[in-house]
This record gives structure tokens, C-alpha cells and sequence, in this order.
């Protein structure tokens, strides 16, 4: 039973090789990644060994799904992230936006998500993702946007990314690049019609 479970895990590990082997034949300057379990015992459930493809370089980034409802579950996680990337570099954690605090009201979601993305900023995070965009009340964005997201720049300087032009690069720059770029076809979209994959935002540690 062991070998068996050992010859699919390999098997699994040749596959995301063999993907990553192709892309930078094909596009050198693109990046591979994947959504992972965040748990070393569910990673291991599911055969994913992403500790071995970050070390052996078949993943340029793993994003750990860490869809917890408790701050300090998401603190345990880092301390195996660190482990497989200590200066977790490659490591770029998921947190759920639906799983915390979007029953309550805009202030009470922008909140809890803040001591999500506080707590992961003091574990070392150099970004992260949030899971998924159309699940954001604009609303929230908006608050994010003037907390926990908030940085600022010379007025005269052109800021880069800055697309709602208030001088600073925020949350809310992060929901109009989604809404502009997201979809497909390349179409302009309400957050209300895009599909899942389009509700992931990847954010740098501002």
C-alpha cells in the first residue's frame, strides 16, 4: 500500500515537472503556480507534494488554500509554510474573503478580513490572495481600501496601478483591474458575473 500510494504521488509530482518544463520552453518570462491544500496531513490526503515541487523548482508559487475562520489557524499554518520556505518567498497563502465575517455588515467583513491580512503581514507574508472578489461587497473594498490596504505617494508622482487615480495604490485599484481585465474574452464585467477563477486577487504586501 505504501509503494502504491508513493508510485501516484510520484506520478503527480512528474505531471507538475513535465507542465512546468513545457511553460518555460514556451514562455520563459510566465509563471507556474498552484492552489494547494494548506495542511501538511491534507496535502499528504491528497497525494500533493508542494513541498518537493517548490524545493525542486516545478512550481515558481504555491498558494496554500488556508480557508480557516480562526486568525490563529492561520498563524499554525505559516510555521510549516516556513519550514518548506523560510523566507517564504514562493509561498503565497489564499485567504477565504466568504468564510470571514461576510454575514456581517461592509465594516464588520472589512474587520475581519484586516486582522487576516494583519496577521499574515506579521507572519512574514510577502502577498496573498483573497478567495473570490465577487463575494466583496464594493462597500468593503472601499473600507480595505482606506485601512489595511492604504498606502501613499507623492501627489506629483505617478503611481503605477493607481487606476482610480487617488494618488496611492489600494484595494480598490485591485477591484477595477479585475473588473477591466478579469473575464476571458477580455470583455468588461460586473464583479457579479465573473466566474470563480476571475474572483482571485493577488495582493503584494503594501
Amino acid at each position: 500500500h505504501a509503494s502504491w500510494t508513493a508510485w501516484r504521488r510520484d506520478q503527480i509530482t512528474e505531471l507538475v515537472t513535465d507542465v512546468h518544463r513545457r511553460v518555460k520552453e514556451t514562455r520563459p518570462d510566465r509563471y507556474v503556480t498552484a492552489a494547494v491544500f494548506h495542511t501538511e496531513a491534507a496535502a499528504n490526503n491528497v497525494l500533493q507534494d508542494w513541498p518537493r515541487w517548490i524545493r525542486s523548482g516545478a512550481l515558481d508559487y504555491a498558494i496554500p488554500m488556508s480557508y480557516v475562520t480562526d486568525v490563529e489557524a492561520l498563524r499554525e499554518d505559516f510555521d510549516w509554510w516556513r519550514e518548506i520556505d523560510p523566507g517564504l518567498t514562493r509561498i503565497v497563502p489564499s485567504l477565504a474573503v466568504y468564510k470571514v465575517g461576510a454575514e456581517r455588515s461592509p465594516q464588520g467583513h472589512a474587520d475581519t478580513i484586516s486582522r487576516y491580512v494583519e496577521a499574515a503581514k506579521e507572519e512574514g507574508a510577502n502577498g496573498f490572495v483573497l478567495f473570490r472578489l465577487e463575494l466583496l461587497h464594493e462597500e468593503t473594498a472601499r473600507i480595505l481600501g482606506e485601512g489595511v490596504f492604504k498606502t501613499s505617494s507623492s501627489p506629483d508622482q505617478a503611481v503605477p496601478g493607481d487606476f482610480n487615480a487617488d494618488g496611492s495604490v489600494g484595494f480598490q485599484d485591485f477591484i477595477l483591474f479585475a473588473i477591466h481585465y478579469g473575464p476571458a474574452d477580455g470583455d468588461n464585467a460586473d464583479m457579479k458575473d465573473m466566474t470563480p477563477w476571475e474572483g482571485l486577487v493577488l495582493a503584494p504586501i503594501l
